[in-house]
């Protein structure tokens, strides 16, 4: 598989194998990975999503998440070896408040600021409302590596806010 193929999926202008925003795409707050990503992915769906890690998976490609790219850990630092960065910023959404059951349904991409300011103009907001990297961090990115911070001391973690995921695996499934 080449990266062109990675358009075919996604759409042409949601593949960029741009070298500096690769590189870009290939480190964090502590620093670079040990060779850029070879593109970064940007799908419009979770079905798009699972469409592309699936291809990455069956042709060798080692899939990145990375959230809003405030990481200090290296949690989406790529291997050296053929990497793709998932920017899932088009997976912003707040899909669903129900105020009676008291849930909120948001995609993996959305801010912790968008959710807040959301939630702020209904008067409510989430339990745990974000990590110590601010409200640009993602929701997906907190809860991969189980955030704290912002309503911490009083209700825990991120994952104790959470009352269920629906995800895509390593498989695309």
């Amino acid at each position: 598989m080449t990266l062109a193929a990675f358009a075919e999926i996604l759409g042409a202008d949601r593949v960029s194998t741009d070298p500096g925003l690769c590189a870009l795409r290939s480190e964090d707050i502590a620093g670079p990975g040990p060779a850029p990503v070879q593109a970064v992915l940007r799908p419009a769906s979770a079905t798009d999503l699972a469409r592309a890690v699936e291809a990455a998976r069956t042709n060798g490609f080692a899939v990145m998440p990375r959230g809003g790219g405030m990481s200090y850990t290296g949690g989406y630092l790529p291997p050296p070896r053929p990497a793709v960065s998932l920017d899932l910023s088009d997976l912003n959404r707040v899909l669903e408040i129900d105020t009676n059951a008291r849930v909120v349904v948001v995609e993996a991409g959305c801010t912790w600021g968008h959710l807040y300011d959301t939630l702020n103009a209904a008067g409510y907001r989430t339990p745990f409302f974000g990590p110590l990297s601010g409200a640009v961090a993602t929701i997906g990115g907190a809860l991969s590596q189980n955030g704290a911070f912002f309503g911490s001391a009083a209700f825990g973690y991120a994952v104790q806010s959470v009352s269920g995921l629906e995800i895509v695996d390593g498989r695309g499934t």
